[in-house]
């Protein structure tokens, strides 16, 4: 599907209004347009499909498995060592 330029211009103000770095912006929207563009699906345009593409692939370059379990990683061994200091801090008060 060909996609004139008011219909990228929608797909870039959605991205713009999820994604804060414009290289992450440009990069998401290339690939967006690529995809829609490679497509021989001779449908109409339809937004409401594109904001769908547009999260599954935001949520597949941001939270990636790999991230997701550094996150857990680190906020396991910040809680160990908070409470760590809380209960020294209890005991040499005490």
């Amino acid at each position: 599907m060909k996609l004139t330029a008011h219909q990228q211009l929608q797909i870039r103000d959605h991205i713009g209004k999820i994604i804060l770095s414009k290289s992450a912006c440009d990069e998401l929207f290339d690939h967006i347009v690529t995809s829609l563009e490679s497509s021989s699906e001779k449908e109409s345009f339809n937004m409401n499909k594109v904001k769908g593409m547009i999260e599954l692939s935001f949520k597949e370059m941001i939270n990636t498995d790999e991230e997701v379990k550094k996150y857990k990683l680190l906020n396991n061994i910040g809680g160990v060592l908070m409470f760590t200091v809380a209960l020294i801090v209890y005991w040499l008060t005490m």
